[in-house]
């Protein structure tokens, strides 16, 4: 009889253990899935623009993407003090599906009036990465 108890504890226990080894797989898994996706999410380029403003006003960034297919995107990027250099609280996720196939940019003082606006196509836009992502807004630069 104790041989027989004995047996069917064991078969219990390595039920038990089968059980959780089956579970800890799935957690293994899990996390596998969720490094990867991280990964493989993670690699969108990205920049933030430094702007000097020449202006002698205090400046608000404002960002316009224009897609051809669908409704622009506008966002306020940050405020810059006159006179300084500062780079924006905001950055750009460097996709012409997120930001836009033209990307405008304007300068606009305390009371809202346009200081100063620029416009590049996404392939002129990226190529800000070669002056180290940094804008000069000042009267000399308007368009």
């Amino acid at each position: 009889m104790r041989l027989f108890k004995s047996l069917c504890s064991q078969h219990k226990n390595s039920k038990i253990l089968r059980g959780y080894r089956i579970w800890l797989n799935l957690l293994y898994l899990l996390c596998i899935f969720i490094i990867v996706t991280l990964l493989f999410t993670a690699c969108e380029l990205g920049a933030r623009l430094t702007v000097e403003n020449r202006f002698s006003s205090d400046v608000t960034i404002i960002y316009e993407g224009i897609h051809p297919s669908g409704p622009n995107s506008v966002a306020t990027m940050g405020m810059i003090p006159a006179g300084k250099t500062k780079p924006l609280e905001r950055g750009f996720m460097l996709r012409p599906s997120i930001i836009g196939y033209t990307i405008t940019l304007m300068a606009k003082d305390p009371v809202g009036n346009v200081l100063w606006q620029k416009s590049w196509a996404y392939d002129e836009f990226i190529k800000l990465a070669e002056v180290g992502w940094k804008i000069v807004v000042g009267p000399e630069t308007s368009q």
